[in-house]
């Protein structure tokens, strides 16, 4: 097994990898700013398909899933079906879409795996004017359950100079916000986070760690066969484990080149959503906008234009919020 490869691991990604807070796609579809009917999305390393269909389920006009792996895409093709979703072979580097062909390009758990400067130099090709380029992760949130952090400390006795790839709190995310900033195909970066919680039956759990390619090609089969023996025995009996994903997005919209220290604190926003999935049961639908094209940001949900003032202030008042 090599890093980036998850072939053999496509069924067990597809079953037990949980979906994305959802307050995050209403929050970037929101970003976006267009009525929700009328955007066209592409999701690129799409992997099983997980984001890809909570973009479709939002009622857009069109999502295209792009993603190299053979089985990866075979098991998202199988798990979308009733969806209108599109599949593509592809990568980020080379995705094969047209020009000028999408409003939000996104990459969900894998753009890590990609070349950052020839994905964006491909990403800004196939976004319109003002699209907006989403990269998210889905880490567990461990410090919400001391079960969590045992295991996870259990790593580092394993194997002490691990330096994980994937997980979305280390390695490219450390310094995303930066990285996305200094490209001068993309101005105004945002950043967003969104807890959400679920009960996961030990098969569940177990079943995630299962498909983590980066944990397995750095401890080698030996060690990790031990992680998961440690870990079985660790929630032998337990009927759920209650585990916490914190979702964390940054977004970046198609415009001029941003230069100046000024400009670029200008150009950035913090913004975190708290709260669990389980409690936005009320949460309004997007698509309810009568304009086909609204400003970015604009919308009738209070929520949204809350975010709204939140973006004007982050682009016109030449201070950093955070």
């Amino acid at each position: 097994m090599k890093h980036g490869d998850f072939t053999g691991l496509a069924g067990d990604y597809a079953r037990f990898r949980p979906g994305y807070a959802p307050q995050i796609a209403t929050a970037i579809l929101s970003y976006v700013g267009r009525d929700t009917a009328s955007v066209d999305a592409a999701d690129i390393g799409a992997g099983t398909g997980i984001w890809t269909r909570e973009l479709a389920a939002r009622g857009l006009h069109s999502v295209v899933a792009v993603e190299p792996n053979d089985e990866m895409r075979g098991q998202g093709i199988e798990t979308s079906r009733g969806t209108d979703i599109v599949w593509h072979k592809g990568s980020a580097e080379a995705t094969g879409l047209p020009d000028g062909s999408a409003d939000l390009v996104s990459m969900a758990s894998s753009l890590h795996w990609a070349d950052f400067d020839k994905a964006c130099e491909e990403f800004h090709r196939i976004l319109r004017p003002g699209g907006v380029f989403v990269a998210l992760w889905n880490p567990r949130f461990i410090e919400a359950n001391p079960l969590l952090v045992e295991i996870e400390a259990h790593i580092a006795r394993l194997k002490p100079d691990i330096r994980r790839v994937s997980s979305g709190r280390s390695g490219i995310t450390e310094r995303l916000t930066d990285m996305l900033s200094a490209k001068p195909q993309f101005a105004e970066v945002l950043y967003l986070e969104g807890r959400h919680s679920l009960h996961q039956t030990p098969e569940q759990y177990i079943g995630a760690w299962r498909s983590v390619n980066d944990l397995q090609v750095q401890l080698g089969p030996e060690l990790f066969r031990k992680f998961l023996d440690f870990t079985e025995k660790r929630i032998a009996g337990l009927a759920a484990i209650e585990t916490t994903y914190v979702t964390r997005a940054w977004a970046a919209r198609v415009g001029a080149s941003v230069t100046g220290m000024a400009s670029r604190q200008a150009s950035r926003l913090t913004v975190r959503v708290s709260g669990s999935s389980r409690n936005r049961a009320r949460q309004q639908p997007l698509g309810t906008r009568s304009a086909s094209h609204r400003r970015p940001g604009s919308s009738d949900n209070p929520q949204d234009t809350q975010l709204s003032r939140l973006l004007k202030f982050s682009v016109f008042s030449n201070k950093q919020v955070t």
